[in-house]
């Protein structure tokens, strides 16, 4: 009698899923699948001090990406730009027995900004949540303080270029900057910053037709936007007892300038509460930002530079630049996350719901 292993299972599956993209495959779409394979060699970034003990490391791994190409002309018509979105999941070594490696799993969109003869140029940002092997520990592990939890908040950001030798296959070369950290949820959090240069190859799995774009008129109002965004987050450092409790109120006002960027005017108002034992602490920061705002659709990619005006007493210094990631809901209401951080180093990362007037 023939038994069934799990080697044959995912054979079966794996067969199937080839099938399916054999018969899919015969079928034009503006919206076909891909996959693509990515080598990566890196320079680790000693951004601070305290982190030179690890200078001269160099990471290495590979990135596997799974997700659509959008080509439909409704796309290049409201967004002025064809784009990729989809999922990366990578591996990379530090390549040093006290930072250990890291597995990342990261949700990404990638605009693509030219397009002449068989090349393609594309910008890719992404956020996602990782596994690192080797957290700091005061006796075992005393020098990595780049981070201290198991579970690290990737982001990063590229320039790709792609070389099609036919409609669906391409040779990929690659740039990043990749920034992994648990967002300041427990100290030290210094973050492993690195450089990673990739080559690679990329397969579109289905045919597709890339449709003709109707001549855009420029006749849309600029977009002004006013959201109000409620943030909560939780870190516990190595000095204290118990945890540090952290509230934020950010106002934006965004002003649209082309079809894809914004300049955003706001304030951020942020209070922070720890108990240790008997002691209460209580930490208030209040100051404005200023910045500029990428969006594709409903997905927001911001960067803001803030000053406090109400210093909080434990901030290193008084700029403090904040990243985001938000999602526009249906009925007003949007989501993201935010990090928060002072110079080179996190203060936090925290999560948002929010309104827009």
């Amino acid at each position: 009698m023939l038994r069934i292993t799990f080697k044959h299972k995912i054979f079966f599956v794996l067969v199937g899923v080839f099938i399916h993209f054999q018969l899919v495959g015969q079928l034009y779409t503006d919206t076909p699948w891909y996959v693509s394979f990515n080598r990566i060699d890196g320079d680790f970034q000693v951004h601070t001090e305290k982190l030179q003990y690890f200078n001269g490391v160099n990471p290495y791994g590979f990135d596997i990406d799974v997700g659509k190409w959008l080509l439909a002309s409704q796309i290049k018509e409201r967004y002025g730009i064809y784009s990729k979105w989809g999922m990366q999941i990578s591996y990379a070594n530090f390549n040093h027995k006290d930072l250990g490696y890291t597995v990342n799993s990261v949700m990404f969109i990638e605009p693509l900004i030219k397009a002449r003869g068989k090349l393609r140029v594309s910008l890719k940002t992404g956020a996602g949540v990782g596994y690192v092997s080797n957290p700091y520990h005061k006796t075992d592990n005393p020098f990595n303080k780049a981070y201290s939890t198991k579970f690290v908040f990737p982001m990063q950001g590229s320039l790709n270029a792609y070389y099609f030798i036919n409609k669906q296959f391409a040779i990929r070369a690659s740039g990043s900057f990749r920034h992994v950290s648990n967002g300041g949820v427990k100290q030290p959090n210094l973050g492993v910053n690195y450089i990673a240069y990739g080559l690679g190859v990329e397969y579109i799995l289905q045919k597709y037709n890339v449709n003709p774009v109707n001549t855009i008129k420029a006749n849309k109002e600029k977009e002004k936007r006013t959201v109000i965004l409620l943030g909560y987050s939780q870190k516990r450092d190595t000095l204290a007892i118990g945890a540090v409790h952290i509230f934020n109120i950010i106002l934006n006002r965004s002003f649209q300038i082309s079809r894809n960027t914004a300049i955003v005017l706001g304030g951020l108002v942020e209070y922070q509460h720890i108990q240790d034992a008997e002691v209460i602490n209580e930490r208030l920061g209040i100051g404005p930002v200023i910045g500029n705002e990428f969006f594709i659709g409903d997905i927001r990619f911001g960067q803001q530079l803030g000053i406090y005006i109400l210093k909080r007493n434990d901030a290193p210094t008084l700029l403090f630049q904040n990243y985001y990631l938000r999602y526009l809901l249906k009925q007003n209401w949007v989501i993201g996350a935010d990090l928060k951080v002072h110079g080179i180093d996190a203060d936090y990362l925290l999560f948002q719901l929010g309104y827009v007037f």
